[in-house]
């Protein structure tokens, strides 16, 4: 993946996947893999992260760390799920884990 990528993928990120493969947490949230018949994560990444190359190119003092095909925070991909699930952690990119549990129980 790494190599199909083009980016190094963070070690706690590889080990979630490798504990959890595809699972669904809170009902919601699945880590991209390219495990269970489909390729969740090389192509759709690959998309984001070529965006994100021309706008390094464009303004390389606004990018100074690496892309990654995900919304960036200050911890690592265990520490966030946790986080996340805990609700003491959310993101832009999907909604809080109470509110993805709420809507389940509705749905």
């Amino acid at each position: 993946m790494e190599a199909a990528l083009g980016v190094r993928l963070p070690a706690d990120f590889k080990q979630l996947v490798r504990a959890y493969g595809a699972h669904h947490f809170a009902e919601f949230l699945t880590p991209l893999t390219p495990f269970a018949g489909r390729d969740l994560l090389v192509g759709p990444a690959k998309r984001l992260l070529e965006q994100e190359r021309g706008f390094r190119d464009r303004y390389p003092e606004d990018s100074p760390y690496p892309f990654y095909p995900y919304d960036p925070h200050p911890v690592g991909a265990v520490e966030f799920l946790v986080g996340w699930l805990s609700g003491r952690i959310s993101t832009s990119v999907f909604p809080d884990a109470t509110e993805s549990a709420e809507s389940a129980e509705e749905g």
